[in-house]
């Protein structure tokens, strides 16, 4: 607030004194109103306001000034009750003797704030004393009471998150409170109970909140702190570390470290635990400590254990990003794993081999260019080829399961092609399913380069039809194994072959057991899914003009490295497979796919909409099977280079449906956006395709008319007609034309200054494009209702001879009937009329009302009525 007296402003002063000694009036009285305000002084802005209403009680102004000054007052009175409020609670969280039952209640009433207003709340506790007071608090309760008073200490610990997430003085204030014991308490309740730590529903959840608030600490630029502050925060982080991983080795050791529980809490504490050291693993510092430790041995070894081995490539990726710009840092890395590896590898048990395989894997998902290169050591090829020939299920699977990540390079791919043909050839043939599976997944991914291996698989009909029938039988298996997931990926693969395509999509089964699996929240298995349904459905690319001559070209050279296209890969055959797809249920699996945290699959999904729509005879399905929500979610949650496919597909089904029908609720006006960025774009099918998709939504409702020209509509279509594009110049036409039937738009072009506006149409009314003459012409029967504007096209006689061509017999009965309604709006005009009669626009007319279409001869009845109201003396009207 500024501690100012108002009336001592000096433009305060000079309005005052104009309002003593002129008329009163509330122009004067809003400009002090203002000037009141942005003082904060509004208690007197409302008294001007008041006054200036008592003037003039229709002034528009002082109605919107009133109105906004009310909502601003209210909105301090809250802020101000919210700061009294969060004070207050503070102090009853804070007081040690009061009653628990009072306490709990205020952490309740203070996280139900918070809540609300995480940023303005966050400010009110920074100024109410910061949340050392609750951090005090939370620490004493942990101390005595464990975690019997879990509510208290979870609202506790939400607002301290909350509130430190959103204001660096709390996080600071945070920071100076933690140390060794501290932390303890957080991560375990006492440091008596760390070496007996005891997981279950409430040190779980509370485990998840500790991380959550913990990770600030690590994830957070502190910028010009003190030296003994960045010191402690060093400190904490590492602790933080230590105890994270202290936890890591207690859950997974605490019974057989290579079993897992069926306690689905217990395996909901890992999860947890691993995703909480990956947040905590953003310093350099702290990453360091790690990879010298023997913490990233225990960490790695994680890779064997089936439900968590997920995880770890993200742990690891996360190391490799600290050190992506520092090449030391890439190099010790690499050195630790290669060596942690090195050591499994060499001791000679079945045991260690696996699990040094297994992290290879993980290795290959975080960072393929590492995992080639421990591959790629010398020896390492000829040895894992012993591996798959020689040792027990167990190696091999663990061998296999390498193999498949490291498919992801090229070289690697090379690598096993050169090496290990021969011995996954005798595997895939081998009495065990999981061996198999595997070894023809590496085979098939490992053939991407190679055209001759590729014809080889595609030739062998019985392996393909084997292969696919183990994936239809292993998609009902509830535990989805890492061999599974590889068989997805080779499907992938391979259904870039039109071969495939075909066999995959009219399997009714096989469609059906993939559909099965699209909820399953495993993005690796999503985005297998997603990548075959994305190849099925696929449009073979649209050349220009240019790469069709070249690829003649070549073709009449007889080039061998043209491909030769497969007929079942046009767009007849593309169609039927889409319309399959379609009608097997495919929408309902792509919403399922859509609900992931993966840009990339939202990316595949919004393509494969696109390649559903394309046919309209799908679009209804797509509508009626939940699409159009799935879309619009899209079109926000895609990247930037996917978020116009995902709009594309709403307009093409915006194109052929009726809204009224289709688009219930606020449906209609979510559309408009995405169409109309569409509109905004470079791509001249999507500016097309948005134009026409907004103009049939314009149709519908005045409303949907008045968002548009909110939001700059009117301005885009605008420049949409000057484009070089036919279809795009009519496509905006059209839409004008429809934009006219709300007032702001006829008020805009109706105006004097906007003359140059009325020339784009009348040009437009004499195109060659019937579309286009229509639209254009349509827009000037509309306006020349307007007195301005019908005069302005008529005060050129090529114009209404424009007009007049629009009328002629043989033009279509819609461009005659537009053209006679503006030809009767010249009539009320005796200087138009002078022109019509010297034009023989009275023979036109006669010969209209004659016409068959009853609206042309009711409105040329109406013509010749107004020219002989006028000219009752004409020779033609005399006639």
């Amino acid at each position: 607030m500024l501690n100012i007296d108002a009336d001592l402003d000096p433009e305060i002063l000079k309005l005052t004194k104009d309002l003593e000694t002129l008329e009163v009036n509330p122009e004067t009285l809003l400009k002090r109103a203002a000037k009141y305000k942005n003082l904060n002084k509004f208690d007197k802005a409302l008294n001007d306001v008041k006054t200036a209403l008592s003037l003039d009680k229709s002034n528009l102004e002082a109605k919107n000034f009133m109105f906004s000054l009310l909502k601003e007052t209210q909105q301090l009175k809250e802020v101000e009750a919210s700061k009294n409020s969060v004070k207050s609670l503070l102090e009853t969280i804070s007081i040690e003797n009061a009653p628990l039952e009072d306490r709990v209640e205020s952490a309740r009433k203070l996280l139900y704030l918070i809540n609300q207003n995480e940023v303005e709340v966050s400010r009110n506790i920074t100024q109410s004393g910061g949340i050392t007071p609750l951090i005090n608090s939370y620490m004493k309760d942990l101390e005595s009471n464990g975690i019997s008073e879990a509510c208290f200490q979870n609202c506790l610990l939400t607002i301290i998150l909350l509130s430190s997430k959103h204001n660096e003085l709390n996080l600071k204030d945070f920071l100076t409170t933690l140390n060794r014991s501290n932390l303890n308490l957080l991560f375990f309740g006492s440091s008596e109970k760390k070496e007996n730590f005891v997981y279950s529903i409430a040190s779980t959840k509370h485990f998840k909140m500790v991380i959550e608030v913990l990770s600030l600490l690590c994830n957070f630029k502190f910028f010009n702190l003190p030296t003994n502050e960045t010191t402690l925060l060093m400190n904490v982080q590492g602790i933080i570390l230590e105890n994270c991983l202290h936890v890591i080795k207690l859950i997974f050791k605490n019974k057989k470290s290579e079993e897992l529980t069926n306690d689905s809490q217990d395996l909901e504490l890992k999860k947890i635990t691993l995703s909480g050291l990956m947040k905590i693993l953003s310093q350099r510092s702290v990453c360091l400590n790690f990879i010298e430790s023997k913490d990233l041995n225990f960490v790695l070894s994680l890779s064997k254990i089936e439900p968590v081995k997920n995880l770890i490539p993200l742990v690891l990726s996360r190391l490799f990003e600290q050190f992506e710009s520092e090449e030391n840092g890439n190099k010790i890395l690499e050195g630790r794993l290669s060596s942690i590896l090195n050591s499994w590898y060499k001791a000679g048990n079945s045991q260690d081999t696996s699990t040094a395989l297994l992290a290879l894997s993980a290795i290959f998902q975080a960072k393929p260019l590492v995992g080639s290169k421990i591959l790629q050591s010398p020896g390492m090829i000829e040895e894992i080829a012993d591996a798959l020939e020689f040792a027990k299920e167990a190696v091999q699977l663990a061998t296999l399961e390498a193999l498949t990540s490291s498919c992801t390079d090229k070289s690697c791919r090379t690598l096993i092609l050169t090496h290990l043909e021969v011995v996954l050839k005798n595997l895939s043939k081998s009495n065990s399913n999981a061996l198999k599976t595997l070894a023809s997944s590496i085979l098939i991914k490992a053939s991407t380069d190679n055209i001759a291996m590729q014809k080889h698989i595609l030739e062998n009909e019985n392996a393909l039809k084997n292969f696919i029938e183990s994936v239809i039988k292993n998609a009902s298996n509830s535990n989805k194994s890492e061999r599974f997931l590889s068989s997805i990926e080779s499907l992938a693969y391979l259904s870039i072959h039109t071969q495939i395509k075909e066999k995959l999509c009219f399997d009714k089964r096989f469609l059906e057991s993939i559909f099965s699996l699209s909820s399953q929240n495993d993005n690796t298995l999503r985005y297998g899914i997603a990548m075959i349904l994305t190849n099925i459905s696929a449009y073979k690319k649209r050349l220009s003009g240019e790469e069709e001559q070249v690829k003649k070209l070549r073709e009449l050279a007889k080039d061998k490295e043209v491909e030769i296209e497969d007929p079942k890969n046009s767009d007849k055959f593309v169609e039927k497979r889409c319309e399959f797809l379609t009608k097997s249920g495919v929408v309902t699996c792509l919403v399922k796919l859509s609900k992931t945290t993966s840009t990339n699959i939202k990316d595949i999904v919004a393509q494969i909409f696109l390649n559903l729509t394309t046919n309209k005879a799908n679009r209804g399905l797509v509508v009626q099977q939940g699409g159009v929500r799935t879309l619009l979610n899209l079109s926000k949650e895609c990247s930037s280079e996917f978020i116009p496919i995902a709009a594309q597909s709403l307009a093409k089904i915006v194109i052929t449906t009726d809204p009224n029908v289709a688009f219930k609720g606020e449906l209609k006006i979510e559309l408009i956006k995405p169409l109309l960025d569409l509109c905004n774009g470079n791509d001249q099918l999507q500016q097309f395709e948005g134009t026409m998709g907004l103009t049939n939504l314009a149709s519908t409702e005045d409303r949907i008319r008045e968002i548009i020209v909110s939001l700059k509509g009117l301005q885009t279509f605008e420049m949409l007609q000057f484009s070089d594009n036919e279809m795009i110049q009519r496509a905006a036409t059209e839409m004008i034309c429809n934009m006219l039937f709300n007032e702001k738009v006829f008020k805009h072009y109706s105006e004097r200054s906007d003359s140059q506006k009325l020339k784009i149409f009348i040009a437009l009314s004499d195109s060659e494009n019937f579309e286009t003459q229509r639209a254009a012409s349509g827009c000037l029967a509309i306006l020349s209702s307007n007195e301005y504007c019908c005069r302005f096209i008529g005060e050129s006689e090529k114009n209404i001879e424009i007009i007049i061509r629009l009328c002629e017999v043989g033009v279509n009965f819609e461009l005659v009937h537009r053209g006679v309604e503006i030809l009767k709006n010249f009539c009320y005009y005796e200087d138009l009329g002078k022109k019509l009669l010297k034009l023989g626009v009275v023979d036109l007319f006669r010969r209209l009302m004659k016409c068959e279409v009853k609206e042309i001869a009711v409105i040329a009845i109406e013509g010749i009525t107004l020219l002989k109201e006028r000219f009752a003396t004409a020779p033609s009207l005399t006639k």
